[in-house]
C-alpha cells in the first residue's frame, strides 16, 4: 500500500492521473463527476466518461467492496 490512506470510494494521484490520461489517449470526456452523480449516467456516457475509469481503478487497486454498477 502506498503513503496515501485508500478510502472507498474514493481517489489518489494515480487514479486521478488516470483520469487526465484518459483524455489524452482515448479522448474522454468529463460528463459526470463523483459516485453518486455517475451512477445516473448512461452507458454510452460511461465508456466515454472519464471519472468511471477514474473510480473504477482507484476502487479495484484498493479492494474496494463492489458497491457500486461499472457494468455498461
Amino acid at each position: 500500500m502506498s503513503l496515501q490512506q485508500k478510502t472507498c470510494p474514493g481517489r489518489d494521484r494515480g487514479s486521478s492521473m488516470l483520469h487526465e490520461l484518459s483524455h489524452a489517449v482515448f479522448r474522454t470526456k468529463d460528463i459526470a463527476y463523483s459516485a453518486t452523480a455517475l451512477k445516473t449516467t448512461i452507458a454510452e456516457d460511461r465508456l466515454v466518461n472519464a471519472d468511471n475509469y477514474e473510480l473504477f481503478a482507484h476502487d479495484a487497486e484498493a479492494g474496494c467492496p463492489a458497491i457500486y454498477d461499472w457494468d455498461v
